[in-house]
């Protein structure tokens, strides 16, 4: 049962920072655009305080609908690989792949930022349990969050955050607990297309046992045109249950 706690585990960061993360650029600073589709892929590595290394792929596809300038809603289908190198089975390794659980978001900016007030946007997700939990890509269990997300310009600076509350069904003999997820960031806009950011993003403790995530990240959106953006970053894990290396890009179209 250990190692399906660390095979979650390597898709739980992935899932609720990389998919609530990356989508903020491309959700809150919307104007006038009907929707968005974009797919990213991430890759992480690492031995989460364990012997044994694992490397997992994380592939989401999203598609997100703005029916005004402040609601949007989107879906997200990703695609999960995971391979574990046992030290102490001879070289022997494990994999395991397919469809994740898909993530259904509604979110509303609550408050537009202006000179004195940041930018909010509260929103909400509903996971369903499409994953294979028998290998470990999901628990098998449906799930929810609700968070709050912040943003300000000052100048050329970019500050944002983020904080969600993830309710997770629970699994026998996994132990999982319901968990915080939160990112902090500060960027800066070098020219009219370039923004590099570093990010701080973490969980607290996701099952009985476990110390919470975090891991540093540095990270690039790159504005390629009007409907075109870059969205590449690579990371460093700084707890023992983080991945020790990660990167990744998503490609974001806006109509």
């Amino acid at each position: 049962m250990y190692n399906l706690k660390i095979i979650y585990m390597t898709f739980i960061l992935a899932a609720t920072v990389c998919g609530q993360a990356l989508a903020t650029d491309e959700i809150i600073y919307h104007k006038q655009e009907l929707g968005s589709i974009s797919l990213g892929v991430e890759v992480t590595s690492g031995k989460y305080g364990t012997p044994d290394s694992t490397t997992g792929l994380y592939m989401p596809l999203t598609l997100t609908w703005f029916p005004n300038s402040r609601l949007d809603v989107g879906v997200e289908i990703p695609y999960l690989y995971q391979s574990t190198s046992y030290s102490d089975s001879m070289g022997i390794d494990s994999h395991a792949s397919g469809i994740g659980d898909l993530i259904f978001r509604f979110g509303v900016i609550a408050l537009f930022e202006n000179d004195r007030v940041p930018q909010l946007r509260p929103s909400v997700y509903i996971k369903a349990p499409t994953a294979s939990a028998s290998d470990g890509l999901g628990t098998g269990k449906p799930g929810a969050g609700a968070g709050i997300e912040a943003s300000k310009w000052i100048g050329d600076t970019h500050l944002t955050g983020e904080m969600f509350y993830n309710h997770t069904d629970k699994v026998s003999g996994l132990g999982l607990k319901n968990y915080f997820s939160y990112t902090a960031g500060v960027g800066y806009q070098i020219t009219g297309n370039l923004q590099p950011m570093l990010l701080v993003n973490g969980t607290t403790s996701t099952y009985t046992g476990s110390e919470g995530q975090l891991e540093l990240r540095t990270r690039l959106l790159w504005t390629i045109s009007k409907s075109m953006t870059l969205d590449m970053f690579v990371s460093s894990g700084i707890a023992n249950s983080s991945p020790d290396i990660g990167g990744g890009i998503t490609a974001i179209y806006s109509f």
